[in-house]
C-alpha cells in the first residue's frame, strides 16, 4: 500500500505487486482519500479501499516503512493508431530508517491502444537513450531502504 501526500489532500493506495513482462507490468490500482499522515499507527475499518485492506491486514496496525519524495514532470502521449499513455520523468529520493537512495527514472503507463506500440517505443527509447528497463519497482526500492529485502 502506498500514502500519497498531495499537499492539502492524502491519498491511500493498494497496488497489486506484479513482475514485469517485457517491461510492462499490469497491475490492478484502487484509491481513495484518507485522513492519515502516515506519522503514528492507524487501523483499517471494514470499507477502507472498498473492502479490499481488512481481508489482507485483520486487525494488524499498519506503519509507514519508507517515504519516497519525487519531483515530477508528467505528460501524456496519444498516437495515430489510438496508443494512449501516461509518460512521466522522476528525480526520486527514497528514504528509510537507516538508508536513503536517489534515482532518475522515465516512465510510461500503459492506458489503452495496440500494445505492441507501446513495446515498440519502449525499445526505440532504450536504442536511441542506453536506458535500461527497472528490474524492480519504485515500491521495492523501498523495502529496500527499509531494510525488508
Amino acid at each position: 500500500m502506498r500514502l500519497r501526500d498531495q499537499g492539502t489532500k492524502k491519498f491511500l493506495t493498494l497496488k497489486s505487486l506484479v513482475a514485469p513482462v517485457d517491461g510492462i507490468a499490469h497491475r490492478e490500482e484502487y484509491e481513495e482519500e484518507v485522513d492519515w499522515e502516515g506519522t503514528a499507527d492507524w487501523s483499517f475499518d471494514d470499507e477502507t479501499l472498498e473492502g479490499r485492506v481488512k481481508p489482507l491486514v485483520g486487525d494488524k496496525t499498519l506503519w509507514l516503512l519508507f517515504q519516497l519524495r519525487q519531483e515530477r514532470m508528467q505528460f501524456y502521449v496519444a498516437t495515430e493508431s489510438s496508443l494512449w499513455i501516461e509518460a512521466s520523468m522522476d528525480i526520486i529520493r527514497w528514504e528509510g530508517k537507516d538508508k536513503t537512495i536517489e534515482g532518475f527514472e522515465a516512465e510510461l503507463e500503459y492506458q489503452n491502444g495496440p500494445v505492441e506500440e507501446l513495446k515498440a517505443m519502449v525499445l526505440a527509447l532504450q536504442e536511441r537513450t542506453g536506458w535500461e528497463i527497472a528490474q524492480e519497482s519504485k515500491f521495492e526500492r523501498g523495502l529496500l531502504v527499509a531494510g525488508l529485502i
